[in-house]
């Protein structure tokens, strides 16, 4: 990512009217935790007229998730809500504002979004074979739990593991390698 910030600022030196480099430059500072220098680039990349919406949109959902990141969920509030008026079905804006939410503790409106993350090209989606549907909720379904988030999630959502074999006729729980042990012993 170093690297590429540095090939992106000579770009920027060479051509100040790319967008493109404005955005992506904005985007290798906030990997490598330079907020302020991301906000400046995306600021830079705003001001370059001419843009199709959906340029505009990820510009406003960068500068949403560096909210986000800093866990200041309603800080990026009204970045997302400029996203989504631009591009109402912009799948990263829509799993940003699904985070939003969560971390406010609105849990209803942010699971409710939280699909739309896999929509991404950036989101973990397990394809288990066609034969295998994305569980709607229904009692009494054989069940494929995954996480997707990390093995501290994966830990946390455990705790719900009981409740959801109450109400299906077969859990399968497909862990990180790491947690087999504990799941094992657990459950």
């Amino acid at each position: 990512i170093g690297l590429a910030a540095e090939l992106f600022a000579k770009g920027v030196q060479l051509a100040p009217g790319r967008f493109d480099m404005w955005n992506n430059l904005g985007n290798c500072y906030k990997a490598i935790n330079k907020d302020e220098e991301s906000k400046a680039c995306w600021e830079k990349a705003l001001n370059i007229p001419g843009r199709k919406p959906l340029d505009y949109a990820d510009l406003w959902n960068n500068f949403a998730t560096s909210f986000v990141n800093v866990g200041n969920p309603k800080g990026g509030l009204p970045y997302i809500q400029k996203s989504l008026e631009l591009v109402p079905e912009h799948g990263e804006a829509k799993w940003n504002l699904a985070l939003m939410e969560l971390e406010q503790g609105h849990y209803e409106k942010g699971f409710g979004l939280y699909g739309s993350g896999f929509k991404t090209k950036n989101r973990l989606f397990r394809n288990y074979g066609d034969s295998v549907p994305v569980w709607d909720g229904t009692s009494g379904k054989n069940v494929i739990v995954w996480g997707e988030q990390g093995i501290g999630d994966e830990i946390l959502f455990s705790s719900m593991i009981p409740e959801l074999m109450k109400i299906s006729n077969k859990v399968i729980f497909d862990c990180h390698p790491r947690l087999v042990n504990i799941f094992k012993e657990s459950f």
